[in-house]
């Protein structure tokens, strides 16, 4: 339901493709220190998210606040 830019078509991406977001933070200016959530379900409880601290990829009680970067197809 995420709308910017009067785009709609935003998702979040995988933890594969969170990755490789991960890869390119320099040249995005991906700010450190943030665990960003990915589409990707471990279980029912939990979902997979990737440090942008370490680029370790987490898993996560789905209650916890932490942040996204949509994306869009292209």
């Amino acid at each position: 339901a995420y709308e910017f830019g009067g785009m709609t078509d935003w998702f979040l991406p995988s933890k594969d493709e969170l990755y490789e977001i991960y890869e390119q933070r320099v040249a995005l200016e991906a700010p450190a220190g943030i665990n960003y959530w990915s589409s990707s379900d471990f279980d029912m409880n939990t979902s997979w998210a990737t440090s942008f601290s370490t680029g370790h990829q987490i898993r996560g009680m789905k209650s916890t606040a932490w942040a996204s970067w949509p994306v869009r197809a292209f």
